[in-house]
């Protein structure tokens, strides 16, 4: 609770604490460099001296916990609310196996928005290895907002995608991955 407070009371401080936060997201604890990322997400983007090592973090260099990797997602899409160091790293979290790290960069991708249109082949790939309808929802949502679709036609595909019949859910996500990348020539 302690560190929990600590870290809160550190991201409300703003960008006064970010060299500090900076140099604890190298402590040997993977909870108190998980707990920097949460503040650096509330410093927002003051804190864009961190953004090389959040990314290094995301990219699986020398952290090898799911934690500190999902909050350096979490932190990055708040900070580099452009996207152009953010965006190569969160595509590459959308494949990681760590608790909390896909759901997180999924959120980051959106919080950066149009900015991460790079990241929309990447998403639709990623829908089709979900089981959960809720995650294809969260998906979609991400796909509008990112490439700036009609949500309609996008709600089509997903409604195709969940039908009881193979084919149809392959034609909808075949249609869904070629309308982006189409989209992004």
């Amino acid at each position: 609770i302690v560190r929990h407070d600590c870290s809160y009371a550190l991201g409300m401080i703003g960008p006064a604490a970010v060299p500090g936060l900076i140099e604890a997201l190298d402590h040997p604890s993977a909870e108190a460099r998980g707990l920097a990322c949460e503040s650096l997400e509330r410093v927002g983007p003051a804190a864009a001296a961190a953004i090389p090592r959040l990314v290094e973090m995301l990219a699986g260099g020398k952290e090898t916990e799911a934690y500190p990797r999902a909050w350096a997602a979490a932190a990055l899409g708040t900070i580099d609310h452009i996207g152009e160091q953010a965006v190569p790293a969160l595509i590459t979290a959308l494949a990681d196996k760590g608790p909390g790290v896909w759901f997180r960069s999924i959120q980051a991708i959106d919080a950066i928005g149009p900015n991460a249109r790079d990241a929309a082949p990447a998403l639709a790939s990623s829908m089709h290895r979900q089981q959960w309808d809720d995650n294809r929802c969260l998906l979609l949502g991400v796909l509008v907002r990112v490439m700036n679709r009609d949500a309609g036609v996008l709600a089509e595909l997903l409604t195709a995608m969940n039908a009881d019949d193979e084919p149809e859910r392959l034609w909808a996500l075949e249609k869904l991955e070629s309308g982006i990348e189409s989209s992004l020539d």
